[in-house]
């Protein structure tokens, strides 16, 4: 059966402040590839594998948004989905020097802007159980836990899938 093709999602570009840094949040581009496919690698055992050709694939089709500071990469939120099916985060990650200073619930609250064009009031997040960072974001954000899927673990934990809702009047800076 061949792969169904996803419609692109339009470019997404938005300066975020976190804290007193500004971030620049887009739509990645092939160029990043390198990049998100390091983190993917040195954090598979948090966030799941996804094999190389399918990141690749989903930056192709716009579902990767990555976040800079002062020009650098530090971080990135890889999606699938969206207009036929809910928009689901598969990973989000930020280099481990920048943690704790609100740039992966800047790159939710981003994509939960950038899903108004999926015509979806709400994102479907991915997160291991034992992942204190992400389930706190998820619960910060409002978001719930609709259940366990059923078919896919990571290293033997289980993982929640969080539904969280897009504000009526969404601000993408962090708190």
């Amino acid at each position: 059966m061949p792969a169904v093709k996803q419609t692109p999602l339009p470019t997404f570009c938005q300066t975020v402040e976190v804290g007193d840094e500004l971030l620049l949040v887009e739509t990645a581009v092939p160029m990043d590839l390198k990049f998100i496919l390091d983190r993917a690698k040195q954090w598979n055992q948090e966030l799941g594998f996804i094999p190389a050709a399918g990141i690749e694939t989903l930056i192709k089709e716009g579902r990767c948004l990555i976040a800079c500071v002062n020009g650098d990469p530090a971080g990135y939120i890889l999606t699938s989905g969206g207009f036929r099916t809910p928009l689901v985060v598969r990973h989000n990650t930020v280099e481990e020097s920048l943690w704790s200073r609100g740039i992966g619930k800047a790159l939710v609250k981003c994509v939960l802007h950038w899903s108004r064009w999926t015509k979806r009031s709400h994102l479907l997040i991915r997160t291991r159980q034992d992942i204190a960072r992400q389930r706190a974001i998820n619960e910060n954000l409002g978001g719930i836990v609709l259940g366990h899927d059923p078919h896919v673990g990571v290293r033997g934990k289980l993982v929640d899938i969080w539904r969280v809702d897009r504000e009526p009047v969404l601000s993408a800076n962090a708190e």
